[in-house]
C-alpha cells in the first residue's frame, strides 16, 4: 500500500525512489510519467520481454513500459533537473523492485481504495465468526 506521501507524490508527477538508481556513477532519485503509456508501449514492452527473457511476464512487460514513458533524474522544488530515460534492460538491472510497483501507479495503474464501509463491514463480520 503506497503512503500518503506517494500518493501525492504520483498526482504531482514526480517520484522520489526508495533507492536512486545509479548509473554511470551518477544518482537518479525521482522519477516522473512523460507521457500517458498507449497500447503500443505495451506491445513493445512484450516485445522486450519475450526477447530478452524467452517469455512474456508482468514485470518484464511492466519494466519495458516504464523505459519508454518514465524519466528520472534529481529534483528540486518540484522540478525534475537533468532528466533521463533508461532502456528496459538497464532499468531491469538496476531499479528496486519496490520502486518499479510504485512507478506503476505513476504509469497509471488504478489504486485499490478500501471505502470505510466496506472495512467497517469486514471487521463486523470477521468479529461474528
Amino acid at each position: 500500500m503506497l503512503s500518503t506521501e506517494q500518493l501525492e507524490q504520483i498526482e504531482n508527477n514526480l517520484f522520489e525512489l526508495s533507492e536512486p538508481l545509479v548509473i554511470e556513477g551518477k544518482e537518479y532519485k525521482f522519477a516522473r510519467k512523460t507521457t500517458e503509456p498507449k497500447v503500443i508501449h505495451r506491445i513493445k514492452g512484450s516485445r522486450f520481454c519475450k526477447s530478452e527473457f524467452g517469455e512474456e511476464n508482468s514485470d518484464g512487460v511492466m519494466v519495458g513500459v516504464a523505459a519508454q514513458v518514465i524519466e528520472f533524474g534529481t529534483a528540486d522544488a518540484g522540478e525534475l533537473f537533468e532528466p533521463r530515460k533508461f532502456d528496459a534492460m538497464t532499468l531491469c538491472e538496476n531499479l528496486s523492485y519496490r520502486d518499479m510497483v510504485a512507478i506503476q501507479y505513476l504509469m497509471g495503474k488504478p489504486l485499490k481504495v478500501l471505502s470505510t464501509s466496506k472495512a467497517h463491514s469486514s471487521e463486523q463480520q470477521s468479529k461474528q465468526s
